[in-house]
């Protein structure tokens, strides 16, 4: 069983400036704690992508609902797939090469490429991106050991549809090897 970990208050005030009802971003984010240990993470990731989006569903008044036919998939992505093109990996800065192809499946693109936004990149939205990444995802320099990530589909949830719209649907979730969180990040937006 999974519940929400107490955030601090920099992780508070970015879960309420990257709130999709009341700004222009679409990411939603939790960070979850097991009450038991984790031995099967994938399964233990498939219950917190489950837990995630009920906590997204009370954010917004239970709007989304799971299908019960449905299981959802995941595949082990890298570091690199989850942050996306776009991105200089080793400064971690955002760069304009690549950052708004429609073949960018990754947290930048997912961050600051939503309908409602300019898809220039800004001075404040790297302050922004690498403030998220350290806030909610890691401690440099062990990125790529430190967490195990997954892909989820977007076929079980009513969450997703109007992502598949036109804009995408992002669902990914973070298991941390050094606290045994699980991070969920989703995002799902249309014009």
């Amino acid at each position: 069983m999974f519940s929400e970990i107490e955030y601090s208050i920099e992780q508070q005030d970015l879960i309420e400036c990257l709130n999709p009802l009341k700004s222009t971003y679409a990411i939603d984010i939790t960070i979850l704690e097991s009450d038991e240990s984790i031995i099967d993470i994938y399964k233990s990731s498939l219950e917190a992508a489950l837990t995630g989006i009920q906590i997204f569903s009370k954010r917004v008044k239970n709007h989304y609902f799971v299908y019960t036919d449905v299981t959802p998939v995941a595949q082990e992505i890298s570091f690199s797939e989850f942050i996306g093109n776009g991105v200089d990996i080793e400064t971690l800065r955002l760069t304009k090469r690549d950052f708004n192809s429609k073949n960018n499946e990754g947290l930048a693109y997912a961050l600051f490429c939503t309908p409602y936004r300019s898809w220039e990149v800004s001075n404040e939205d790297n302050l922004l991106f690498r403030k998220f990444l350290s806030v909610f995802i890691f401690v440099p320099p062990i990125i790529e050991t430190k967490y195990i990530i997954y892909k989820w589909s977007d076929d079980w949830s009513n969450y997703f549809d109007v992502g598949k719209e036109w804009w995408g649907t992002f669902f990914w979730t973070l298991y941390d090897k050094t606290t045994n969180h699980i991070t969920v990040i989703a995002a799902s937006t249309t014009d």
